[in-house]
């Protein structure tokens, strides 16, 4: 399964140490890619790990996704990126990677929700919140 990862930030910390700890179980069971938005020194968490590319442009982004095509999309807090994707009817399955809990995840109950497969949280916490201060689908 080729999957993509979309993220905001390349850099040491945070989601990108996540995703660069992901990586060996990653590579063992799919064919991982990553795109960031923007570089900020992040690279070396992955390695001599080459399927990462970085750009802010969306029709970019768009046109790696056929390039590839990928089974499935894993967007991780970018909404402008999953906008762009579903206006121009991207027809790849999106997962929503949600590491915030903040007033900015409106868009996961909006009319767009209705086009994301699922949902992922890093904890149970994070779950809860989202749930409770969104009614966002368990």
């Amino acid at each position: 399964m080729k999957i993509l990862y979309i993220y905001r930030y390349l850099l040491l910390g945070g989601v990108t140490t996540q995703l660069a700890n992901r990586l060996e179980f990653l590579r063992s069971v799919s064919d991982p890619h990553f795109i960031f938005l923007s570089d900020h020194g992040g690279r070396t968490a992955f390695g001599d790990f080459d399927q990462i590319k970085v750009t802010d442009d969306p029709a970019s982004v768009h046109d790696y996704v056929k390039k590839y095509q990928f089974d499935l999309i894993i967007a991780i807090d970018t909404k402008e990126m999953t906008d762009y994707l579903i206006d121009v009817h991207c027809e790849v399955p999106i997962i929503q990677e949600v590491h915030g809990i903040s007033y900015k995840l409106n868009y996961l109950v909006g009319d767009e929700q209705r086009h994301f497969r699922g949902y992922i949280v890093p904890s149970n916490y994070s779950k809860e919140r989202i749930v409770a201060d969104y009614s966002a689908p368990e």
